[in-house]
C-alpha cells in the first residue's frame, strides 16, 4: 500500500507547478509571491497534515472563509517568525488565485452576450472588493501578532486610494490621540515591513503629512492642520475617498462628521472649506485638461483617469454624496442631477474602460503608469492585455491596435466631458465664493469689516493660499 500510494502521488499533477505556470503569464512582479510560496509551502502543508487540519484550509483554490482559514494558519506556527512566514505564504497563494480567477471570469463574460462595459465594470468592482477583503484580513492578523488589544489606542485604518490598486495601498490611520500612540506606531511599523515583504507596500501619505514622524493622527491633529488654510488639495481628496478597512467604526464616523463633511456644499452656510477644495482640485483638472498627449507614449493616469476621478469627486462634494467608490458616486449623481445623466453615463463608460485597461496592464506587464509606444516589445507585452479585454487580431490589425484606438477615444471622451462640466462647476463656485461678499455694500454695514477692502481681501484670501483656480 505504501508503494502504491507513493506511485499514485508521484503521478498526481503538482499544484504548485500548475500555479507557477499560470502565474508566468502575469508580470514579473508576481515572482515575489511564487518564491515565497516555494520556500514555505512544504512546511505549511506538513504542519496542516500533522495537526489534522489540511481539510480546513484551501491552499490551491480560493478560500471559502478567509478569516477562519487565516486563523487556522496561525495555529500552525510555533514562533512569531513561523506564524509570519506561513501566513505570508497563505496570503500569496490567495492573492495569485484571486487574480487568476478574476481574469478567467472576465474573459468568460466577454465571450457571452454580456455587454463589454458591464463586464469591465463587474471585473473592476469585484477586483476591488476581493483585494480589500484579502488585505484587510491579513493586516488585522498582523496587528494582532504585533500588539495586544490592551496596548492600542482607539484607531481606524482607512483606505484612501482605489480599492483595486495592487502596486501599493494608500492608507490613513486615525487614532484617539491617547498615550498608546507610540506603542501602536511601532506595531504599524512592523506591519508596514511585513506587508512590503509578503504583500503590497503601504503608503501613509495622509497621516504622515498631518503629524510628522507618525503613522497615525488624531481628529484634533487634522483640525489643527486644516482649520487655518486649505493646504494640499490631494490631502482633501484622500480624506474624501477614505473608506474604513479595519478598526473603530465610531471613530471613522466622527472623522467624517467633523473633518471631511465640511468639504461638501452646505446651502446657506459658510462654504469656505468646500470652496477651497474646489479651487485646489479644479486647478489640477484644468492643467490636465490642456496637457497634450505624447505621440510616442501614453500615461494611464495623467492622460485622463486623474482628471476624470477628480471631477467625480468635485460633483460628489457639490451634491453631498456620502460614497467613495466612483461607480457608486456616479449612480447617485444620476439620481440627484438627472439633467446631466448622459454626461454621467459617458463618465461611467470612460472610467470603466480606462480603469480596466490600467489594472490589466499592471497585472500582466508592469506596475507603472507610462507605456512607451515606440519600443519594439510593446506590442508583444500588450498582447495578453488586449486578449483579456476581448480584442482579437483581425488580419494584419492586431488586438493591441484596436485597444489603443479605444484608449484614445476614451481620453478624448473624458476631455469633452470635463470641458462641459467645468462651466456649471465654475458657476457654482461663483455663487458660493466668500469673495463675492467683499463687493457687497452689506459687508461693511453688517459690522464684519472696518471698510478696508484691501485688508479684507488679504484676510479672506489667506485661507486659500496655494490654490490655482480663479
Amino acid at each position: 500500500p505504501q508503494s502504491w500510494s507513493a506511485e499514485w502521488h508521484s503521478r498526481m499533477p503538482d499544484p504548485f507547478q500548475k500555479l507557477r505556470d499560470r502565474v508566468a503569464l502575469l508580470g514579473n512582479h508576481h515572482k515575489k509571491y511564487i518564491l515565497n510560496i516555494r520556500d514555505h509551502k512544504d512546511q505549511l502543508i506538513e504542519s496542516l497534515e500533522a495537526k489534522g487540519k489540511i481539510d480546513q484550509v484551501h491552499l490551491w483554490r480560493s478560500a471559502r472563509d478567509l478569516p477562519e482559514e487565516m486563523d487556522v494558519i496561525l495555529e500552525m506556527g510555533d514562533s512569531l517568525d513561523d506564524k509570519l512566514a506561513l501566513l505570508g505564504c497563505y496570503y500569496g497563494l490567495q492573492f495569485l488565485l484571486m487574480n487568476l480567477r478574476l481574469t478567467d471570469v472576465l474573459q468568460r463574460n466577454l465571450t457571452t452576450a454580456k455587454d463589454r462595459t458591464e463586464a469591465f465594470r463587474d471585473f473592476m468592482i469585484d477586483s476591488g472588493l476581493q483585494f480589500r477583503s484579502l488585505t484587510a484580513n491579513y493586516m488585522q492578523r498582523l496587528l494582532d501578532l504585533f500588539i495586544p488589544q490592551a496596548q492600542r489606542p482607539e484607531f481606524v485604518i482607512c483606505g484612501v486610494g482605489s480599492r483595486s490598486d495592487q502596486d501599493d495601498i494608500d492608507i490613513g490611520i486615525i487614532d484617539d490621540g491617547s498615550e498608546w500612540r507610540d506603542d501602536f506606531n511601532r506595531a504599524v511599523g512592523k506591519l508596514r515591513k511585513e506587508m512590503l515583504k509578503h504583500a503590497s507596500c503601504l503608503h501613509f501619505y495622509l497621516s504622515e503629512h498631518v503629524v510628522t514622524g507618525s503613522y497615525s493622527a488624531s481628529i484634533s491633529d487634522y483640525r489643527r492642520l486644516l482649520d487655518k488654510e486649505i493646504h494640499d488639495f490631494i490631502i482633501i481628496s484622500e480624506m474624501l475617498s477614505a473608506a474604513s478597512i479595519l478598526g473603530s467604526r465610531r471613530l471613522f464616523d466622527q472623522f467624517k462628521r467633523e473633518i471631511t463633511w465640511r468639504y461638501h456644499y452646505a446651502p446657506h452656510q459658510d462654504n469656505k472649506y468646500h470652496e477651497a477644495y474646489l479651487r485646489g482640485i479644479l486647478g489640477e483638472v484644468r492643467s490636465l485638461l490642456i496637457r497634450p498627449m505624447q505621440s510616442d507614449s501614453i500615461h494611464l493616469k495623467d492622460d485622463a483617469l486623474r482628471m476624470l476621478k477628480s471631477m467625480i469627486y468635485v460633483e460628489k462634494t457639490i451634491f453631498r454624496i456620502d460614497r467613495v467608490n466612483p461607480w457608486d458616486i456616479l449612480r447617485d449623481l444620476r439620481q440627484k442631477n438627472p439633467s446631466q445623466k448622459k454626461l454621467y453615463d459617458d463618465m461611467d463608460n470612460a472610467l470603466t474602460f480606462l480603469e480596466t485597461f490600467r489594472h490589466l496592464y499592471q497585472l500582466f506587464v508592469v506596475q507603472e503608469e507610462e507605456i512607451q509606444l515606440s519600443e519594439s516589445s510593446t506590442a508583444d507585452n500588450m498582447a495578453p492585455v488586449a486578449q483579456c479585454m476581448g480584442y482579437k487580431d483581425v488580419g494584419a490589425v492586431k488586438g493591441w491596435d484596436h485597444l489603443l484606438i479605444h484608449y484614445h477615444e476614451s481620453v478624448q471622451l473624458t476631455k469633452d466631458i470635463i470641458g462641459i462640466l467645468l462651466e456649471p462647476v465654475t458657476e457654482h463656485l461663483k455663487s458660493i465664493t466668500m469673495f463675492s461678499a467683499l463687493a457687497q455694500p452689506r459687508w461693511a454695514q453688517a459690522g464684519k469689516s472696518k471698510g478696508n477692502l484691501a485688508v479684507d481681501f488679504i484676510r479672506v484670501s489667506r485661507f486659500f493660499r496655494g490654490t490655482r483656480f480663479w
